[in-house]
């Protein structure tokens, strides 16, 4: 049976080529693992007769020991450098980025408790047209509510004038 004295300068050339963790568990196993080399010496050795069986288990437990020291003090080296971060792109993303502001979950509450009285809540624009104010719902031009005391109008140089909204009725219709 033939001992190869290159085998540790051989793990050594193997293990510059090493990338990460799981490369580098490859190569010890291969080494040192259940079907490597010296494993499968170790098997053989039933075959050989006393004096050589005793000259080649020794030399092969000191072949061992030398690759058991050279990947443990390598193993301590691989363990404490990083590698990449893995980002799973497949995972979903947190939807939960942002809150609602304090005023709007008031309003929501405010706005819950009315509908809970069977109130109904409309919204819609708080700057109007005359028309949609008014002559859409059927208000005549004399009536008290288009007077200047009871109706905020906001430019008097455009065709139809724009006024802050009286009536929420309109927005029920529109």
């Amino acid at each position: 049976m033939q001992i190869p004295k290159d085998l540790i300068k051989e793990a050594e050339k193997k293990l510059q080529s090493v990338k990460n963790k799981s490369e580098f568990y490859n190569l010890r196993s291969h080494y040192l693992g259940k079907k490597s080399f010296v494993q499968n010496a170790f098997r053989e050795l039933k075959n050989l007769d006393g004096k050589e069986k005793i000259k080649i288990a020794k030399s092969l437990n000191h072949l061992r020991a030398k690759l058991t020291d050279f990947f443990e003090s390598v193993d301590l080296k691989v363990l404490t450098t990083k590698e990449e971060p893995y980002i799973d792109v497949t995972l979903p993303v947190n939807s939960n980025i942002g809150k609602k502001h304090p005023i709007s979950v008031v309003m929501d509450l405010i706005l819950d408790y009315f509908h809970n009285l069977n109130y109904s809540s409309y919204f819609g624009n708080e700057i109007e047209s005359d028309y949609y104010n008014f002559e859409a719902l059927n208000f005549p031009q004399n009536h008290p509510a288009r007077q200047m005391h009871d109706t905020f109008y906001l430019n008097k140089s455009l065709n139809d004038k724009c006024l802050l909204r009286t009536i929420l009725q309109i927005h029920k219709y529109i």
